[in-house]
C-alpha cells in the first residue's frame, strides 16, 4: 500500500499485503539490509473499509491494527535509518516485480512518532486533534467515495513528497 524509500530495497519503510495473502505487513530496510517484517497471520476482509495502521516505536516494536485493534507485534533488529526518501508510493511498491494495489485508500497520514492505541482509534473515528507538527503528512487522496467520502480507487500509483521521521505511524484505509 505504502513505500516510503530510495528505490528497491534502499532504505524502505513498506506498508503493504503479502503476496496474494491479503495478510498485512510493515518491513523496514536500512540500505539493503532488512530489518525485519512484521507480518498478521490473517487476511484482511475484503468488500468493506479497513483501517489499518502501523507503528514503529523509539524501541524499535512494530505494531499492526487493524480497525483500531492491535493484530500483531514484534521487534525490528534495529531502528530505521532516519533519512531523506525520494521515492515514495501509495498503491505500488520500489519492486518492480510487486503487484499495484488494488482496492481503495481514503487518506494516508505520516506521522513522526508512534501513535498510542487510542491515537489511532481517534485517527480512525476522525476524532483525533491535530497538534501543529503531527502529522507531518496528511494526504487526502482524490475521488469521491462512498458516503461522499474522498478515496483513491486503485491500481494507480501516487509519489510522495521526500520524507523523513522520528517514529514512524502509517495509517490508512483499505477497501477491496
Amino acid at each position: 500500500v505504502v513505500d516510503l524509500g530510495n528505490g528497491q530495497a534502499n532504505g524502505n519503510l513498506v506498508l503493504g499485503f503479502e503476496n496474494n495473502t491479503g495478510r498485512l505487513f510493515f518491513e523496514a530496510w536500512n540500505g539493503g539490509t532488512s530489518l525485519g517484517r512484521i507480518t498478521a497471520t490473517e487476511a484482511l476482509p475484503t468488500g468493506s473499509w479497513q483501517h489499518v495502521a502501523a507503528t514503529v516505536s523509539s524501541t524499535n516494536v512494530v505494531t499492526l491494527y487493524v480497525n483500531g485493534v492491535a493484530i500483531r507485534s514484534g521487534s525490528l533488529t534495529a531502528a530505521p535509518p532516519q533519512l531523506s526518501r525520494s521515492s515514495n508510493f501509495v498503491g505500488r511498491s520500489n519492486w518492480s516485480a510487486d503487484a499495484y494495489f488494488r482496492g481503495g485508500l481514503r487518506d494516508l497520514r505520516i506521522h513522526n512518532q508512534a501513535r498510542t492505541a487510542d491515537q489511532i482509534r481517534q485517527d480512525m473515528a476522525g476524532l483525533a486533534p491535530l497538534p501543529s507538527a503531527d502529522p507531518v503528512a496528511w494526504y487526502t487522496l482524490d475521488g469521491l467515495g462512498r458516503s461522499g467520502r474522498r478515496m483513491l480507487n486503485l491500481p494507480y500509483q501516487r509519489s510522495l513528497n521526500p520524507v523523513s521521521y522520528t517514529h514512524l505511524t502509517l495509517p490508512t484505509k483499505r477497501i477491496v
